[in-house]
């Protein structure tokens, strides 16, 4: 589990597989997303952290997204 924001924790059944460096998160096959997606004036909502992390994971990857957004 890494995390790109200060703060937040990893978990894992395993401990030792709760990884908090970006190399042993490359390796992964699947990587879930939950960020938040605060809402914006009007009838939006701020799709800017989503965006921000899925552009760091590499091509070719399953990517879940975790979202509240309807």
């Amino acid at each position: 589990m890494f995390n790109w924001f200060d703060g937040a924790l990893g978990y894992d059944t395993d401990p030792d597989k709760c990884k908090d460096d970006w190399e042993s998160c490359e390796k992964a096959d699947v990587f879930f997303v939950a960020v938040p997606t605060p809402y914006k004036d009007g009838d939006e909502y701020d799709l800017s952290f989503l965006e921000d992390a899925i552009k760091k994971i590499p091509d070719g990857k399953i990517v879940v997204i975790k979202s509240t957004v309807n």
